[in-house]
């Protein structure tokens, strides 16, 4: 089983989800998306959160009163220090991006930017370094930070309600009925949620709240009269089980928009934050706990490119291999025999700086003596391990 553990630098804020860094495999270990920050000036006293609701406020970006803004807005979600709220409906092809300059590093309208796009997207995601967001119909769309399209995906399933789950690469999504899929951009199937939910709008990811547990959050705007509703799945068993369900009142008509959940350094210590949007209301972001800025046993910050020994070596026939990065980059982890030949690639993509580990499974190889080569940028390092069976 692979797992992966993130650590956030302190010395430089970096891009993620969100950043990060994941693996096929084990859900209940990875992080949420990280992003860079950037806030208020316009503030609602609350938006009514039920009592039983364990997250407190940390800002409440209200724009109701703003021209434009309150017109089909929807977005709940930051990337690379600003905030998107982008608008739903076909009057106007607009999302606002907005700096993170308000109260506690909430959204601000000084220095905002009005952009066009592709238009009609109800939820939005990222997976740290791009957006996601489907138009109630089967294709993912795939947008840049200035909200360009870069390329779309046909899934099987209507895409309304949308977040990424960076362990399995792939999708959370559904209708305003129906139940939860998760596929990723090959429309290949990860897992379903069944649910009674009739009126989806956002979702979030979360693993990092709880130790060994992932979960699923679920923005729906219930009858649309009384209260929105905020709901946990619990996705780590085989089978999703339900956990809360927070029933928000509706202020000023405010029916529940997108939802978001990323891991936010702009704070010491990082803070992971659940975004909600009231739609044409306000976005509110809720702090669900500190992040540690690192997870190693010296709990050191990260300054260094570093491939770490594999524990334990010799080994059979699993074995750890962390490294560690000072910036984010391209990263490939390759595995050699004695003899010089590929043996596989053990990871091969963009990812955030920090330090990863990964499980190596050498089941299907005879005992010997193999190297594990790392190379990012200029950083090349190998390391010798050996199977015993």
């Amino acid at each position: 089983m692979r797992k992966i553990f993130y650590i956030l630098p302190f010395a430089v804020l970096l891009a993620v989800a969100a950043g990060f860094y994941w693996f096929n495999g084990d859900p209940n270990v990875d992080s949420s998306p990280s992003i860079l920050v950037e806030g208020n000036n316009q503030t609602l006293s609350d938006t009514n959160h039920p009592g039983n609701f364990p997250y407190p406020t940390q800002w409440n970006f209200y724009y109701n009163n703003i021209a434009n803004l309150n017109a089909g807005t929807v977005g709940a979600i930051e990337l690379y220090g600003k905030y998107y709220l982008n608008r739903w409906n076909t009057t106007a092809l607009e999302t606002y991006i907005l700096p993170n300059t308000g109260p506690n590093f909430g959204p601000s309208t000084t220095g905002m930017r009005t952009v066009t796009y592709t238009g009609q997207i109800r939820d939005m995601t990222t997976d740290g370094r791009y957006l996601y967001g489907g138009k109630a119909a089967a294709v993912l769309y795939k947008l840049d930070t200035n909200m360009a399209l870069i390329t779309q995906f046909s899934l099987t399933g209507i895409i309304r309600a949308i977040t990424y789950d960076p362990n399995r690469h792939a999708f959370w999504y559904s209708d305003f009925g129906g139940n939860i899929s998760c596929r990723d951009t090959a429309n290949v199937s990860k897992g379903s949620i069944t649910t009674t939910l009739l009126a989806k709008y956002g979702m979030g990811f979360d693993s990092t709240t709880s130790p060994d547990s992932a979960f699923v959050y679920v923005w729906d705007q219930g009858d649309g009269v009384a209260n929105n509703h905020l709901v946990r799945y619990y996705v780590t068993p085989a089978v999703p089980l339900q956990l809360n369900d927070w029933a928000f009142g509706i202020v000023q008509a405010g029916i529940a928009g997108g939802a978001e959940i990323v891991t936010d350094p702009s704070t010491n210590p990082p803070r992971l934050m659940l975004m909600l949007n009231f739609q044409n209301v306000a976005m509110v972001g809720y702090k669900m706990k500190d992040v540690l800025t690192a997870l190693e046993e010296n709990n050191e910050l990260v300054r260094d490119f570093k491939l770490n020994q594999n524990y334990p070596n010799p080994f059979n026939p699993n074995t750890k291999i962390s490294f560690t990065l000072s910036k984010a980059g391209n990263v490939k982890l390759e595995v050699f025999n004695s003899l010089g030949q590929h043996v596989t690639t053990l990871f091969n993509e963009y990812t955030q700086a920090g330090t990863h580990k990964l499980t190596f499974d050498a089941s299907h190889l005879s005992s010997g003596v193999y190297f594990y080569t790392i190379s990012s940028g200029d950083f090349k390092d190998t390391k010798k391990m050996l199977l015993v069976k």
